[in-house]
């Protein structure tokens, strides 16, 4: 296929559940497809000269998630891994935090419980559309920032939001 010139890092694996019950197993599943994905490809083209690398995270890492400890720990590894290799490389390398999209993406495709089902289709249906999502991956890729926030609504009303339904006004 010819030369690498380019990295997306895109794998991730849904997390759920209280931290109390949490098993260990489910954890580092969720915690491995972010952490140990970038680790290995980091240490993969280490000889290599790319253009960039993208990492693909999530507002979660942001604003936080009821029961997505293990997802939002996998996340804000990506943000630190970003300019972590960017400064030990000098390649250009950045973490995407993207918010729901609308037709494809793990909201779409993860199952929720019913109780959740209706605040999940609120969340994919304000979320951005593929043509939004491709061009905000566009303009980043055209920037030298190691960390971007990608988000359909205010971010400071989201976190009040977020903190408002975990009691924290």
């Amino acid at each position: 296929f010819g030369p690498i010139n380019g990295v997306v890092h895109a794998a991730g694996v849904a997390g759920g559940g209280i931290i109390q019950l949490k098993d260990p197993t489910q954890a580092d599943a969720v915690l491995s497809a972010k952490v140990r994905g970038s680790v290995v490809l980091d240490e993969l083209l280490r000889d290599r000269e790319l253009d960039f690398m993208v990492l693909c995270s999530s507002l979660s890492s942001v604003i936080g998630g009821v029961g997505q400890v293990d997802y939002c720990a996998a996340n804000a590894f990506l943000d630190a891994f970003a300019r972590d290799r960017t400064a030990r490389t000098n390649q250009y390398t950045v973490s995407i935090n993207w918010d729901v999209w609308q037709e494809v993406g793990m909201a779409v495709g993860t199952e929720v419980p019913e109780l959740l089902q209706k605040q999940r289709q609120e969340s994919i249906d304000s979320g951005l559309s593929p043509a939004e999502g491709i061009a905000a991956f566009r303009h980043i890729l055209d920037s030298d920032l190691p960390h971007v926030l990608v988000s359909t609504k205010n971010l400071d009303d989201v976190i009040e939001n977020r903190r408002s339904d975990i009691g924290l006004e």
